[in-house]
């Protein structure tokens, strides 16, 4: 005679039943387990599978939600002065988030910008931003912090490793028009600071990657791009 499973009682022999009852009851089984997992079944090209209620196996597909994040890569680094993502921005994402956990291991007062890239070549020109910055209990605001050669993202101190963490959304990289870009970080040096940055790169060109740069000294981290779901 046939037992069942301990966790969704899904027919199963024993080791005394005849060989008969023995095959009725795998027979038993594996109609047991498709019927169970049959909400696994179907789903298309980027859906998702996610509880339908809080019954056992009970599943359906769907489409991601807008803005749910897609992880395109996460690239290490380390001991550099630069490192260079190619091939990250596609047409399958119109816009993009970018997080750089990062520390200086050398230099002092290191500023960390980004240049976008265009068939494995940095882009040198035309960057414009407006940084909104507060530094202990001060503020203060200014336009292209580091010209516009390339666009400024934070700070950093090797006598602070720890600290370094720039979040970057990048707007239309892959379309030939202006980029937008929207960066915010925290610091510290000689005290606390957060920097808030908005601008463009204004040459209407397809960019495929980007390159973070570091002033002096050298950096090491992880660097990770997500694109944001279109629809």
């Amino acid at each position: 005679m046939a037992t069942t499973t301990t966790n969704f009682g899904w027919d199963i022999p024993q080791s005394t039943d005849l060989v008969k009852d023995g095959a009725t009851a795998i027979a038993a089984l594996g109609q047991d387990i498709d019927t169970a997992l049959v909400d696994l079944k179907g789903g298309t090209t980027g859906q998702v599978l996610a509880k339908a209620s809080g019954t056992d196996l009970d599943f359906s597909w769907g489409t991601p939600a807008a803005g749910a994040l897609t992880l395109i890569t996460s690239s290490p680094f380390t001991t550099v002065s630069s490192h260079s993502i190619n091939s990250c921005f596609t047409s399958t994402y119109v816009n993009y988030f970018i997080i750089v956990n990062f520390s200086a291991t050398s230099g002092d007062s290191v500023n960390l910008s980004m240049k976008l890239r265009a068939s494995g070549s940095d882009t040198s020109a035309n960057y414009s931003s407006q940084r909104i910055f507060g530094v202990g209990a001060s503020l203060g605001a200014d336009s292209d912090p580091l010209g516009t050669d390339e666009y400024y993202l934070t700070n950093l101190d090797k006598d602070f490793p720890a600290v370094g963490f720039p979040q970057i959304t990048i707007g239309n990289p892959q379309t030939a028009t202006k980029t937008t870009i929207l960066s915010q970080a925290v610091y510290r040096d000689t005290a606390i600071s957060l920097n808030q940055i908005g601008g463009f790169q204004n040459s209407d060109t397809q960019f495929d990657g980007f390159t973070l740069i570091v002033s002096s000294g050298t950096m090491s981290g992880t660097v990770r791009v997500y694109g944001y779901q279109n629809s």
